[in-house]
C-alpha cells in the first residue's frame, strides 16, 4: 500500500507541473499586470512594471522563476492591493474553509437522511418526488442557482418587504461590528451554503439510496426480520450502518 502510494504521488509531480505551466501560460497570454500603468500613458511607468514583473522575458523563464520564489513561500504581491499574497491566503482559505465545512456537513445529513429514506419507502410518492428534485439539482448549473438565490432571496425579499438590511447576505462572513457563531453569521453563510449542497445532496443521496437498497435485501436482513427485530432497529442498527460503507 505504501509502495503504491508513493507511485501514484510520484506521478502526479509531473502531472502537477505540466497543468502549473498552462495556468500559468493561459492567465500570462489573457492578462496584463501592467494594463492599469499603460492607461495613464506613462512610456516610463509601464517600462518599469515591466522591468519589476520580468514581462519581457519568455514565459517559460517567468514561469521557472515564479516556481522557485513559490517553493520557497514567496508567490508575490497582487496587483490590486499591493500586499503579499501570502499574507492574503489566510483569510481567504479560513473563510473557504468554513463554508466547505457547512455545506459538507449539511449535504452528508441530508442526503443520508433522504437517499435511507427513498429506500425504505421506495416507489412512493416521496421517493418519486426525491428522485425527480436530485435530477434537477444534478443538471442545474451551480454558478446559475448561485445567480437565482441572489436575486430572489437576497434582493428580491428585500424590496417585497422593503427591508433596509437584506434577509440573506450575499458578501462577507459578518457584519461590521459582529463576531463569532450568531444570527448575523448564519444570515451570511445561508446563500453559498444552499448554492454549495444542492448537487452535494442530489448526488450523494442518489447513492445512498441505491446502497440501502442492496443492504436492505440482504439475508442478514431478511433473517433479522424473520427473528423478530423491531423494524426500526433493522433499519438504522443492521441497515443504515452497513449501507453509510
Amino acid at each position: 500500500m505504501l509502495t503504491y502510494t508513493l507511485r501514484r504521488a510520484l506521478y502526479a509531480i509531473p502531472v502537477i507541473m505540466v497543468a502549473s505551466f498552462l495556468l500559468f501560460w493561459a492567465v500570462r497570454d489573457i492578462g496584463d499586470p501592467c494594463l492599469k500603468v499603460r492607461q495613464s500613458r506613462d512610456a516610463q511607468a509601464a517600462q518599469r512594471c515591466e522591468e519589476i514583473n520580468g514581462l519581457g522575458q519568455p514565459v517559460p523563464v517567468q514561469f521557472g522563476k515564479w516556481l522557485g520564489n513559490a517553493v520557497q513561500g514567496d508567490l508575490g504581491d497582487s496587483s490590486r492591493t499591493h500586499q503579499p499574497v501570502t499574507d492574503l491566503l489566510g483569510p481567504a482559505v479560513w473563510n473557504t474553509a468554513q463554508l466547505s465545512f457547512w455545506a459538507v456537513l449539511i449535504s452528508l445529513v441530508m442526503a443520508v437522511s433522504l437517499g435511507v429514506y427513498s429506500a425504505v419507502k421506495q416507489y412512493s410518492i416521496l421517493d418519486y418526488a426525491f428522485t425527480g428534485l436530485a435530477f434537477v439539482g444534478l443538471a442545474m448549473p451551480a454558478f446559475w442557482f448561485g445567480l437565482l438565490a441572489q436575486q430572489f432571496l437576497a434582493v428580491g425579499l428585500k424590496e417585497q418587504f422593503g427591508l433596509e438590511q437584506p434577509i440573506f447576505y450575499i458578501v462577507g462572513l459578518h457584519s461590521v461590528g459582529e463576531s463569532g457563531f450568531n444570527v448575523d453569521y448564519l444570515r451570511h453563510l445561508a446563500l453559498p451554503v444552499l448554492v454549495l449542497t444542492v448537487q452535494g445532496i442530489a448526488s450523494w443521496s442518489r447513492f445512498q439510496r441505491a446502497s440501502m437498497l442492496d443492504v436492505l435485501s440482504a439475508d442478514y436482513i431478511r433473517t433479522a426480520r424473520a427473528k423478530g427485530v423491531p423494524r426500526r432497529k433493522v433499519i438504522w442498527s443492521h441497515g443504515v450502518r452497513n449501507a453509510l460503507i
